[in-house]
């Protein structure tokens, strides 16, 4: 789905261009929370619940994972402010084997969409292969 992002946002190809790149950037952190949310509301069999553009990054990642279009939900400010420490403490987590594939796609001058995507496609192996062996 990340992949399909750079067709439906064509405007945001331009890799040399940084005023681009940014809103790219925004665009990307944004609709991976809602894919994410998405996909785990699809996968229990619940009806999706859109962003709302009152809430904050997580307050809204919280309200499309958890809440229930029909009933109030009742955002949690102590899990929001776990979930801000937990997303930076993620997002400085150096040279691994998606943050390396990131950089060698980017480095041909992919659309931020594709590099983002092969990265996400380096780590499928960590999440499908089960136990490993000692």
């Amino acid at each position: 789905m990340v992949a399909a992002l750079s067709t439906y946002h064509s405007d945001s190809l331009d890799a040399d261009n940084l005023a681009v790149r940014d809103i790219t950037i925004a665009r990307l952190i944004s609709k991976v929370r809602t894919i994410a949310a998405f996909a785990y509301k699809k996968s229990i069999g619940e009806p999706f619940v859109y962003p709302k553009h009152c809430l904050s990054y997580c307050a809204n990642f919280l309200n499309m994972m958890f809440s229930i279009p029909a009933e109030e939900y009742e955002i949690d400010p102590e899990l929001v402010r776990v979930m801000n420490l937990l997303l930076i403490l993620h997002a400085d987590h150096e040279q691994n084997c998606s943050t390396s594939t990131v950089r060698m796609v980017g480095s041909s001058k992919a659309n931020l969409f594709a590099s983002i995507s092969a990265g996400i496609c380096a780590l499928w192996a960590l999440f499908t292969a089960g136990p490993t062996r000692k």
